[in-house]
């Protein structure tokens, strides 16, 4: 199980501390990082995220953290006590700062083993259509298609034109 943190640096390193120590393999990426680059190359089985770090607005921050095809995987957010009714609902739990490590990891545990359990879930809090359902590793395996179950085949086009 890998778990992905986005969030400030001492926030960060102690949930990595636990989590490394609870048997997790985890990353944290601070803020300025490439969280692209991050998400893709560490394929995460789940990401902490405080949403500040990566857009003032939180549906921002999870739209752009989603927009990363390894980004479609559940997600915590983390926040004040004050942010707690604007960002209850948004993902798959919230967090109140100070974040309790243990909770937070057995929170983690319980969502990962439902997933790999083969129970299903609904998809509403990972951003696809009410009322679908699927499981954790639907969401981080599975290609995005457009209205359809097949996923569309790539086209590669050559970047420089032939001359005639």
């Amino acid at each position: 199980m890998k778990l992905l943190i986005i969030s400030g640096p001492y926030e960060a390193d102690r949930l990595r501390k636990a989590a490394v120590s609870a048997g997790f393999e985890a990353v944290a990426v601070e803020p300025g990082e490439s969280l692209s680059g991050w998400i893709t190359a560490s394929r995460p089985t789940l990401i902490v995220m405080a949403p500040q770090m990566v857009h003032a607005d939180p549906v921002q921050a999870l739209a752009k953290v989603r927009s990363v095809p390894r980004g479609r995987v559940p997600i915590f957010l983390v926040g004040d006590a004050a942010d707690e009714v604007r960002l209850t609902g948004l993902s798959e739990g919230f967090f109140v700062r100070p974040v309790s490590p243990d909770a937070l990891l057995a929170r983690a545990r319980d969502l990962l083993a439902q997933g790999q359990s083969g129970r299903t879930r609904t998809a509403e809090g990972l951003g696809a259509a009410a009322g679908a359902t699927a499981t954790a590793n639907d969401f981080a395996r599975a290609p995005r298609t457009r209205g359809g179950t097949q996923p569309r085949a790539a086209v590669l086009k050559p970047l420089v034109s032939a001359s005639a």
